[in-house]
């Protein structure tokens, strides 16, 4: 049985925004790294574009990253309910969305 997802504290809404753009930014790095892997494996190559493409969303990742652990830790500190609130939440909706 799947559980229902939890409501999410007011508090913890720029924490979910910055996990929302980290998972995103994550999500674009890799579909863009599976395009140029199956254009490679078709026969085509890896262009310098595509290498310039991948730095800047790994890039972009990794500043979606580092807000996230500042957002998160800004809760942490803040509001340790609502941090726990937060990760509740999270692990919820992750779990409902692997079904």
């Amino acid at each position: 049985m799947i559980e229902a997802v939890p409501p999410l504290p007011e508090e913890a809404q720029p924490a979910l925004a910055a996990y929302e753009a980290m998972e995103a930014s994550k999500t674009a790095h890799f579909a863009y790294l599976a395009e140029v892997d199956a254009r490679v494996q078709g026969g085509g190559q890896r262009t310098l574009a595509d290498e310039a493409r991948l730095h800047t969303l790994l890039a972009e990742h990794d500043r979606a990253v580092e807000s996230f652990k500042g957002a998160i830790l800004d809760l942490l500190q803040s509001a340790p309910e609502a941090h726990a609130a937060f990760l509740r939440y999270i692990t919820t909706r992750n779990a409902a969305s692997a079904h």
